[in-house]
């Protein structure tokens, strides 16, 4: 049996970080295209509307990305840490590795 003793706290919070920024692009990239067509149908301004609101869309589906990344990387840092705090006081997660 192999006992996780720590995380390296920096290291979780850079991979949680990328992660979350991936998640948040993914999701406000979706966001953005499902409100660029709604943007788009025939209503009274049409895609003259659309065409103005989709760039504003895009910074902001950007932007919710940026934020989940830097949202991902303090939690998952502070995750860790945590983590860390409890494995000392009653031991890390046992894990079998087969070879």
């Amino acid at each position: 049996m192999t006992e996780i003793k720590r995380f390296g706290i920096i290291s979780v919070a850079k991979i949680s970080g990328v992660i979350y920024c991936v998640i948040g692009l993914i999701f406000g990239l979706l966001f953005a295209l499902i409100s660029i067509l709604n943007m788009a149908a025939p209503s009274d301004g049409g895609m003259v509307t659309a065409g103005l609101g989709s760039v504003a869309l895009l910074i902001l589906a950007f932007a919710i990305a940026v934020l989940y990344g830097i949202l991902g990387f303090i939690f998952g840092g502070l995750i860790a840490w945590v983590y860390n705090v409890a494995a000392g006081w009653i031991g890390g997660i046992e894990m079998e590795i087969g070879e």
